[in-house]
C-alpha cells in the first residue's frame, strides 16, 4: 500500500468485489459515491442514508442494501454517531487487515 492514497486503495478493494461478483452495481454506486463526495482526507465518511439516497439517485432501501453489503464484504465498519458532528453513522473505509475486515 505505502504512501499510496487510502482513496485509491479502498476503491480498488470495492473493483475486486465487484468482478467478483460479491457486490453488485447498488452497492458500487454507494461506494464510488461515499468515496468521492463524503470521505474526509482519512478513512472516514459520514453521509446519510436520505443524503446517499439523493446522490446516486437510488432508494433509500437499496442504499441500505448496499451499505450493508459493503459491511459484509469488509469495506466499511459502521459505527452509530460520529461525536459532535451527527446522530447517524460515521463509515470507516477497511483497507485491508483491520479487525472485523474479510479477506480480499
Amino acid at each position: 500500500m505505502g504512501d499510496q492514497n487510502p482513496r485509491y486503495v479502498w476503491l480498488e478493494r470495492v473493483y475486486e468485489r465487484v468482478e467478483g461478483g460479491a457486490i453488485d452495481s447498488s452497492a458500487n454506486l454507494v461506494a464510488h459515491v461515499m468515496a468521492v463526495r463524503y470521505m474526509n482526507g482519512g478513512r472516514e465518511a459520514w453521509p446519510s442514508q436520505p443524503a446517499l439516497a439523493a446522490a446516486t439517485g437510488l432508494s433509500p432501501s437499496t442504499v441500505r442494501r448496499a451499505l450493508r453489503s459493503l459491511e459484509a464484504e469488509g469495506l466499511i465498519q459502521a459505527k452509530r454517531g460520529a461525536p459532535g458532528l451527527t446522530s447517524g453513522c460515521v463509515y470507516t473505509l477497511l483497507l485491508g487487515g483491520e479487525n472485523g475486515a474479510s479477506g480480499g
